[in-house]
């Protein structure tokens, strides 16, 4: 998971990751460095406080792409070709 940190220093955001350690199931503690003004070390601490899944359900409108198109549009009139 990338995390947009700025530099607390300079400003930069070339930060690089040194180590990061899963404190629990949804929390993780990350030790970087700026390489922009290589003078400041810092520790971030990420956690994850909403989850939201997805509901997978069958959607009638969507399927309907999916059938000739004959049985999609009943107003539709044959068109000579010739």
């Amino acid at each position: 998971m990338k995390v947009n940190v700025k530099c607390p220093k300079c400003g930069s955001e070339n930060i690089y990751v040194r180590t990061s350690e899963r404190l629990s199931k949804l929390t993780t503690q990350t030790f970087g460095y700026c390489s922009g003004c290589r003078e400041c070390r810092f520790k971030v601490i990420s956690e994850i406080v909403e989850v939201e899944t997805a509901s997978f359900e069958t959607n009638q409108q969507a399927m309907l792409g999916s059938k000739p198109l004959d049985e999609t549009d009943t107003r539709q009139v044959e068109i000579p070709t010739d």
